[in-house]
């Protein structure tokens, strides 16, 4: 006999649990189906980076996505913390911008974000290690950051004690759909019976079996991260020059980032890869020549064409809702895309305008890599 919830949710990453535990606070009772273990995939690979945003001058749907979200993350992360004791470790660390960033400066000043040019003095002030040829950089003190991993570990404790229904390394294998409503799933493990079921399968969301198979354009792009272990942190703001990036934890560990490429589900390191992420932080601070390589490793991100999810009913769908497709962004969107996720399941008042994200909207031809 198939077990019952008001709402199954397939895929586990900080998309799934952060709808989860929304809704069990909301008194539903949910499931949660992961075919891994939770928060392993694209959720934990990335870099905990929360760029700044300022909701009441956004213009753009991606501007509305990361406002709000921005707004929620210290009170977010916050009652996390006290709710399971596992800290996600938030904090506004800042960010540097070297080389040309012209671009990115008149970007932030049209939506009212603070952002100042700094000469060497300055930039050494902040990163004493920094190479003796950079002369200029952009500093934006509201950037952020947080530690993935903890996150996730207080996610999952969260949805743990809300009575959310967990079901790791458990995959669908097919389902029951009568007229436009899915009315059953299937996994290896036995079967869930559910009004509403939601998709937040990341990379995978379009690999699903019927009854859950939608034709989303959605395919991995893989992004490959290296880990140095550093005696103490040396400086505080994250570092941005390029496609590169370096992340500073407070235990001394620097985080580089990222490649975006199209290989499919192939999750492994490249020498040439791994070559150009330690080049780009040793061209930064050249002492970081030294650290020690702690490991490496490589995530799927869940691409579109556009760069931007889809959030919706499933065409021909009565009970199935999308939540895929974040791309680069699935960490940084995942507060307020648990709130559109609710408003769209209770028939309420998503907080922001969806313009944008309709499941249909039209898509350029050519995929945003960026």
């Amino acid at each position: 006999m198939a077990e019952r919830t008001d709402v199954t949710i397939v895929g586990g990453g900080v998309i799934g649990l952060t709808t989860a535990l929304e809704l069990a606070d909301a008194g539903r009772t949910v499931c949660v189906i992961e075919r891994g273990d939770f928060g392993q995939e694209a959720s934990w690979a990335g870099a905990g980076m929360l760029r700044p945003a300022n909701l009441e001058q956004a213009k753009t749907v991606e501007q509305r996505l990361r406002g709000y979200s921005f707004q929620m993350w210290p009170g977010h992360t916050a009652r996390l913390k006290e709710r399971t004791g596992i800290d996600p470790c938030f904090e506004r660390c800042g960010s540097l911008v070297f080389g040309e960033f012209e671009h990115e400066a008149e970007e932030l000043a049209a939506e009212g974000i603070e952002a100042t040019v700094i000469d060497s003095e300055r930039i050494r002030e902040l990163v004493p290690g920094a190479d003796g040829s950079i002369s200029r950089a952009l500093e934006v003190p509201a950037h952020a950051q947080l530690r993935n991993p903890r996150l996730l570990q207080s996610l999952l404790a969260a949805c743990e004690g809300a009575g959310v229904m967990l079901k790791p390394r458990t995959i669908v294998t097919g389902g029951k759909r009568e007229g436009d409503r899915i009315v059953e799933l299937t996994t290896e493990a036995g079967s869930i019976a559910s009004a509403t079921y939601v998709i937040a399968a990341g990379a995978w969301s379009a690999s699903l079996p019927d009854p859950l198979r939608v034709p989303l354009p959605i395919k991995p792009m893989r992004g490959q991260i290296a880990l140095l272990k550093t005696e103490e942190r040396s400086f505080r703001p994250c570092l941005h020059e390029g496609d590169a990036y370096l992340v500073p934890r407070a235990d001394g560990r620097v985080l580089i980032g990222s490649t975006v490429e199209d290989a499919g589900f192939h999750k492994i390191n490249t020498a040439k890869s791994v070559a150009w992420l330690l080049d780009s932080a040793k061209s930064l601070i050249p002492s970081l020549a030294n650290a020690e390589v702690e490991r490496t490793w490589a995530g799927l991100r869940p691409g579109s064409p556009d760069g931007l999810p889809f959030l919706g009913k499933a065409p021909e769908h009565n009970n199935l809702v999308l939540a895929c497709g974040h791309f680069r962004w699935g960490l940084e969107w995942s507060p307020v895309t648990a709130k559109i996720i609710i408003a769209i399941i209770e028939g309420g008042e998503p907080p922001i305008d969806m313009t944008g994200l309709e499941v249909d909207r039209p898509l350029p031809r050519e995929w945003v890599r960026k």
